[in-house]
């Protein structure tokens, strides 16, 4: 059954994604897998065994997590509970090599301003953006707690995306609800090359064109694209090379994450 895998750390932020890949896998007919991936280092000399201490304790919090998440979202949408011993980056790396299209995103979250810097750019959802091939939907520290499920989508055209990505479905299949909304946003001075790139992404999808000169900060430019199109979901690429990856490496996403208020969904070429 196709799923959103959602890796866990029993925080705040990641109660906070684990609700919203709820409400969009009710939307979707999608059920969510929850991951705790840890590490158990053991020690030397010690007498007490660790890792079976660690492992009773993990299911334990895990079994609280995953029972308040099914009392207070949809009751409808299956969920299910996976344990690894590995790096988080390493066991959401092995599912979606393992189980391919079943997968149909990641959704992470984030823990506040300080911790966003460390995790979005520094280490693990970077990481996982550039270890797998499958979306990664960034959930932002201040998206609001009764957000619902996205129909407003803005997607940051970088001149190069494969319409055979895996979220261009996904994204397709969240406009096409009632009062979904499709607009391409485009920085530069090519606006005809922008809107063909558009309708070979759409196809028959209803869109638009958001289109303006580079004048400032990408993060702001693309901020007040995002308030101006009301959009609810921010689609953005990331290649090894080029201006989106920049982005990624540097601090526009962070800040976008701060100042947008809206998730992100990181698609891969």
């Amino acid at each position: 059954m196709p799923k959103l895998l959602v890796p866990t750390d029993f925080s705040k932020g990641s109660a906070a994604a684990a609700r919203y890949a709820i409400k969009l896998a009710g939307a979707l007919r999608l059920e969510v897998e929850l991951l705790h991936a840890y590490q158990v280092s053991r020690p030397a000399g010690s007498l007490i065994n660790v890792e079976e201490h660690m492992e009773v304790g993990v299911q334990e919090d895990f079994a609280v997590f995953f029972e308040n998440l099914r009392q207070n979202t949809n009751s409808e949408v299956k969920l299910h509970k996976r344990t690894m011993k590995k790096s988080a980056v390493d066991a959401i790396r092995y599912i979606t090599n393992l189980e391919g299209d079943e997968v149909q995103a990641v959704v992470m979250g984030t823990h506040g301003q300080s911790a966003l810097e460390q995790i979005f750019v520094g280490s693990t959802t970077r990481k996982t953006i550039e270890s797998i091939s499958h979306p990664v939907l960034a959930i932002p520290p201040l998206l609001e707690h009764d957000s619902n499920v996205p129909q407003r989508v803005l997607w940051a055209l970088d001149g190069k995306t494969n319409a055979d990505s895996y979220g261009v479905r996904l994204v397709k299949e969240l406009v096409g609800k009632p009062g979904g909304q499709l607009t391409f946003y485009y920085a530069g001075d090519d606006e005809e090359s922008a809107g063909v790139q558009a309708d070979l992404l759409a196809g028959d999808t209803p869109h638009n064109l958001y289109a303006t000169s580079i004048a400032g900060k990408a993060q702001d430019e693309i901020a007040d694209a995002v308030a101006d199109t009301n959009s609810d979901l921010l689609v953005m690429t990331h290649r090894d090379r080029g201006l989106v990856a920049s982005w990624l490496g540097g601090s526009t996403t962070a800040s976008l994450l701060r100042s947008t208020n809206v998730p992100i969904l990181v698609l891969k070429p």
